[in-house]
Order: structure tokens, then sequence, then C-alpha cells
């Protein structure tokens, strides 16, 4: 098959031959346990092994998150998202869908306000209340958030 690709059909017999192979019942170990030699020998495999992180990990790049990830990673960013999906009462603002998959917007650019300030670390960014500031955020669907990123460039 190297170089040539399955038909519609093939593809979907595939997926169908595999729905739910590991899934309870099927799966070739359900309703059985590792015996304690088992788990013994697992044990004595794992023992002088752990998991690579930090500095010796492969994909190290210098201790360098994106601040924009800490940002939106923080709790203090999941409070602002929360605090204006409240205030706009989890209903688009665009379009007035209630629900769904919504998407707090920042009306100023995140990303300009990154820039405008110079935020280069997680402590900056926390002192700058234009970033959490809740007139600064609207409430969006996807649909009507990717539109306004095509406008505004980005948010």
């Amino acid at each position: 098959m190297t170089g040539k690709n399955h038909s519609f059909e093939s593809k979907k017999k595939i997926g169908e031959s595999s729905k739910g192979r590991n899934d309870g019942e099927k799966n070739f170990f359900f309703g059985k346990k590792h015996t304690e030699e088992s788990k013994r020998k697992i044990s004595i495999s794992k023992k002088g092994k752990r998991v690579v992180c930090g500095e010796k990990h492969w994909n190290w790049k210098g201790g360098i998150t994106p601040i924009q990830y800490s940002i939106r990673n923080s709790y203090k960013y999941r409070q602002w998202r929360s605090d204006v999906f409240t205030r706009d009462e989890f209903t688009c603002q665009n379009c007035g869908i209630k629900g769904g998959y919504l998407q707090a917007h920042h009306i100023k650019s995140f990303s300009d306000i990154l820039e405008e300030y110079k935020i280069k670390t997680m402590q900056e960014a926390l002192s700058y209340e234009e970033l959490w500031n809740i007139n600064n955020g609207i409430t969006l669907c996807e649909k009507c958030h990717k539109v306004s990123g095509q406008k505004l460039g980005g948010g």
C-alpha cells in the first residue's frame, strides 16, 4: 500500500471493524487482574526508570514557556473568562446563541496589550489591569469569534 490511498468504502469498513475493540467486554483484559507475581515483575522492571522532565527532556527549550500560554493557563485568566461569561449570561453578544462552545474575546486584543506594555513575565501580566478588566471582554460563540479575529486580526 506504500504510496496508495484506501478508498472511502475501505476506510469505512476499517473504521467499523475496529469500533469498540478495546471497550468493555471486547477488551482482551476485561474482567482480569494482574497476579501478585505480575505486579512484582512490573514493579521491578520500572525501578530506576523515571519520567524524564525538565532540562533532560528531549524537547527542552531552555525553560521558556511563551507568556501567552502561561497567562491563558493561569487561575486569574480562567476567572476573567468566567466573569465575562457570567456578565453576558453565557450568550454570544454577536449572534445571541446561548450556551454551546463560547469564547471570551478581548475587545482590545490580548496580543496588543502584551506588546504595548512589553509584558514578558507572569508577574508583569498580573499587574496590568487591562488584561483582567471584564469591560475589555465579550462573550462570543466559536463562529463569531473566528469572524472577529479575521476582521480585527486576533483577540
